[in-house]
């Protein structure tokens, strides 16, 4: 019998070489945006906050905000750090948490510390390198104490209100491209299609909806982190057609995969 694998913390590097802007960008999982170069212009609700070179961000799980990505002498430049549930529920074992300050709720964005830094750059460095799981965790874990003063660790560890929409998310991430139908995943959660569907509409989402966020998603994941053609990333996203993909895109971000693609050429 194989070990069961320990999830871990997952980086994307972002490098653009033009200012672009995407609307409705959902975030599935708790995530930490270090701004390297260049500016990020973040809508989340009702606030409206701008990071400047070498800012952390915060994003929640679940939430689903409009950026701008502004390029500073050239480029605009910045990492984000994916954490895991497993990783999350970890350290609220380990570490008792107080409610967010009112500075970590009214800012999703701080400055780099010298001590943020240090432990910033260390996490990079095991990701790299690459360290065993629960080394790369014990260090992802020192990043979010870090941020437990000031209050910002518990904006990461608030519980969603979603929790259905949460489960379905993280099962259809395992494969965005196969033909999922709410039948399948009411199935894989041992609950009646009825339900399923009853439960989402409680948490005004719809099948369908989750499906679309989760398939788009991955899709402008791949087109910022890589250069795979443009057509095989719908594919590989569950779009049969390269059309519709492209429909779905523009109605979702404000810009067609191919502009993205542009922006983000070196």
């Amino acid at each position: 019998m194989h070990d069961p694998v320990t999830p871990t913390p997952t980086v994307q590097q972002i490098s653009a070489r033009q200012s672009h802007q995407l609307r409705r960008v959902t975030l599935f999982s708790p995530a930490l945006c270090r701004v390297r170069q260049g500016s990020k212009t973040i809508q989340w609700g009702e606030r409206c906050e701008v990071a400047g070179g070498d800012s952390l961000v915060l994003f929640p799980g679940g939430s689903e905000v409009s950026m701008a990505n502004q390029t500073g002498a050239g480029y605009y430049r910045a990492e984000m750090l994916y954490l895991p549930a497993a990783l999350l529920r970890q350290f609220r074992k380990h570490y008792p948490q107080a409610a967010p300050s009112d500075e970590a709720a009214a800012s999703l964005a701080l400055p780099m510390t010298p001590t943020l830094t240090l432990l910033w750059d260390a996490v990079m460095d095991a990701l790299r390198a690459p360290l065993a799981p629960p080394l790369l965790n014990h260090l992802a874990e020192s990043l979010l104490l870090a941020l437990q003063p000031s209050g910002h660790t518990a904006l990461l560890l608030n519980e969603r209100h979603d929790r259905l929409t949460e489960q379905i998310q993280q099962l259809l991430l395992l494969d965005p491209a196969y033909a999922w139908q709410a039948t399948d995943v009411a199935q894989r959660l041992h609950m009646a299609e009825s339900t399923l569907r009853r439960r989402l509409s409680a948490e005004g989402k719809s099948f369908r909806d989750i499906l679309d966020d989760v398939r788009l998603g991955q899709a402008l994941l791949a087109l910022q982190s890589g250069n795979a053609p443009i057509g095989d990333i719908a594919s590989q996203s569950g779009y049969a057609s390269p059309s519709r993909f492209t429909a779905r895109f523009v109605r979702r971000y404000g810009l067609t995969p191919s502009a993205l693609r542009q922006a983000m050429r070196q």
